[in-house]
C-alpha cells in the first residue's frame, strides 16, 4: 500500500503539477474522443506540449526585460518598491484563498 502511495504522490507531484504535460493531457485525451489517428493524436499533444513551452519561454523573456523598467515607473509615480509587484491591495487575502492546493 505504501508503494501505491509513493508512486500516486509521485505522479502528483513531477507529472500532473507541471502545467506542460497536463495541457498534453487534456489534448491527447481529445483527440482519442475525436476519434482522430493515432499518428495525429500523438502529434497534436506534442505539438500542445512544444507550443505551450514556447509561450512560457517568450513570456519570460518579455518579462525580465521589462522588469528594468520598474525603478523607472517607480520614480515617475512616487511609488515605492513595496507597491510594485505582487503587493497590491487585496494581493493577501487573494492568496490565502485562491493562491494554495
Amino acid at each position: 500500500m505504501q508503494l501505491f502511495i509513493n508512486i500516486t504522490t509521485w505522479l502528483a507531484n513531477n507529472f500532473f503539477g507541471t502545467p506542460t504535460f497536463l495541457l498534453m493531457i487534456v489534448v491527447f485525451l481529445g483527440h482519442v474522443l475525436q476519434g482522430s489517428s493515432k499518428e495525429k493524436t500523438i502529434t497534436g499533444a506534442i505539438k500542445a506540449g512544444i507550443g505551450f513551452l514556447v509561450i512560457n519561454a517568450g513570456s519570460g523573456v518579455i518579462t525580465g526585460a521589462l522588469g528594468v523598467f520598474q525603478p523607472m515607473w517607480a520614480e515617475v509615480f512616487g511609488l515605492s518598491n513595496s507597491t510594485l509587484g505582487s503587493n497590491f491591495m487585496g494581493y493577501a487575502n487573494f492568496t490565502a484563498k485562491f493562491g494554495s492546493a
